[in-house]
């Protein structure tokens, strides 16, 4: 089968792109052919006006930022250039459109399409009924979700785009979802049943990601580091990753783009490029510990079977954590960011012989999902 994906667009999140990578190669060793329909989405109008007359505000109050604090496309090409080359090198991918145009893949000759995973359904995001294959309705083919995520685990759709939506979805042969809490949520606003299954970047051995750094990076440093992968910064969040570093005398080590360009601007463009996929992944191969506030990091931290710390992230929600690290037996692993005490974490181990059972046995549940959707 020739099967479309529709997911994140794969620019330079670290998890999204892996996730992607790790259904494409689950797909290939079924024997089909995945492509990854890959496209842009621009900032709306309404928010350039309003991101630009709040930084003039703020400048006028001495507060220093750059007027324009969103990259043009040449500059978003420079700032994703090593992820995107991962992309390139490790996915296939169709032309690049722009979202509002995902209708042209109507006749790229898809025998299915699976939509997922991460927050493919966060409903407050434009266009969010392309994400239930709008464009696809009237196609007969497969239609398929595999781990989507709402992100949140409260409704954030409106009256109108949950009618749409729960029609447009009534229309999948298989539809599963990445936390418990959407279990409820598919049930009782679309009216459908959906299954519990795992993440992608859980269906594929540890040793194919360590093949991946290790083709790029031969020589693994046995140095004592520790892997902070922390998305949004606060007082908090720097005093647990002080405290874990100085508890455990280990040298944090933090794989990520130096400077957002919404706070430097083009002229330090050069401070906002992400190191490749392979430099996040040897991050925590090499790391004695790890310290995040994100899904994907503590996803790979039980990947590599790492000690691990991973802090609340109200802004992006914590339902996804919550859901993980409960199904796992590690919810002792998750506290939240002004949390105070946090020795008892630091110093405690963990059960990865019982972890990798409990995966195991998910995976090949998860699997079987794909398998019977595609049948």
């Amino acid at each position: 089968m020739k099967i479309g994906i529709l997911t994140h667009p794969l620019t330079n999140n670290y998890g999204c792109i892996l996730q992607n990578y790790a259904l494409h190669l689950v797909l290939r060793e079924m024997g089909h052919e995945p492509i990854t329909m890959d496209y842009t989405m621009s900032m709306p109008y309404k928010t350039i006006f309003t991101s630009f007359g709040s930084r003039i505000l703020k400048r006028i109050k001495g507060i220093h930022l750059p007027l324009r604090g969103w990259p043009t496309q040449k500059e978003q090409d420079i700032i994703n250039q090593n992820t995107r080359e991962f992309v390139k090198g490790h996915i296939a991918i169709t032309k690049t459109v722009a979202i509002r145009n995902l209708d042209v893949f109507c006749n790229a000759g898809f025998d299915a399409i699976i939509v997922g995973s991460d927050q493919v359904w966060r409903g407050d995001r434009k266009y969010i009924e392309k994400f239930f294959l709008s464009d696809f309705q009237n196609m007969d083919i497969h239609k398929i979700a595999y781990a989507a995520s709402f992100g949140v685990d409260w409704w954030s759709f409106s009256k109108k785009k949950t009618i749409e939506c729960a029609s447009l979805l009534k229309k999948f042969k298989g539809i599963s979802v990445r936390e418990d809490s959407a279990l409820n949520l598919c049930k009782k606003h679309f009216g459908v049943d959906a299954e519990w299954v795992l993440d992608p970047t859980f269906l594929i051995n540890r040793e194919v990601y360590e093949q991946l750094v290790r083709a790029k990076y031969p020589q693994i440093s046995s140095c004592k580091k520790m892997m902070v992968y922390v998305l949004d910064k606060s007082n908090g969040k720097k005093n647990i990753v002080s405290q874990v570093s100085k508890s455990l005398q280990l040298t944090p080590n933090e794989v990520m783009a130096k400077e957002k360009f919404s706070k430097v601007g083009s002229k330090g463009l050069s401070d906002c490029i992400f190191p490749s996929v392979e430099e996040w992944l040897k991050g925590i191969m090499e790391a004695d510990f790890v310290v995040t506030d994100s899904f994907h990091g503590t996803v790979f931290s039980i990947i590599f079977n790492k000690p691990f710390l991973t802090m609340t992230n109200n802004s992006r929600g914590n339902s996804r954590l919550i859901s993980l690290l409960g199904s796992l037996r590690l919810m002792d692993r998750l506290v939240g960011e002004d949390e105070v005490n946090i020795e008892n974490v630091i110093k405690s181990s963990i059960n990865y012989e019982e972890t990798n059972a409990l995966l195991s046995s998910w995976k090949n549940d998860s699997i079987r999902f794909i398998e019977k959707g595609l049948q």
